[in-house]
């Protein structure tokens, strides 16, 4: 799970690690990580999830228990997997987000 925080500082709960997420920040959930979430500052979030699946986790392994920055590239490019999910929603949307 790809969790990006747009709005709202929340505590994101994952396996024994408490993490502060931060607006503006973003988090790669592993699987088979237990996760929840708590300590949100305002009931007004505004996060975005996405989901998927990969053969080999990896390569992403750095990424594992630390939040990133969301650089103005990559705020454009999940702008870029929103406006394909909502205006292309077709069989290849997978490849198509995939490709971002």
């Amino acid at each position: 799970v790809l969790i990006c925080a747009l709005r709202t500082a929340v505590t994101v709960n994952v396996d024994d690690r408490k993490i502060r997420l931060t607006p503006r920040h973003g988090l790669l959930i592993f699987p088979f990580q237990f996760h929840h979430y708590s300590q949100a500052l305002r009931e007004d979030i505004s996060w975005l999830f996405v989901t998927f699946e990969l053969a080999d986790a990896e390569p992403l392994a750095a990424l594992r228990n630390r939040p990133f920055a969301l650089t103005p590239a990559v705020r454009a490019l999940f702008a870029e997997l929103v406006e394909a999910y909502e205006t292309e929603r077709t069989e290849d949307l997978p490849v198509l987000l995939l490709a971002l």
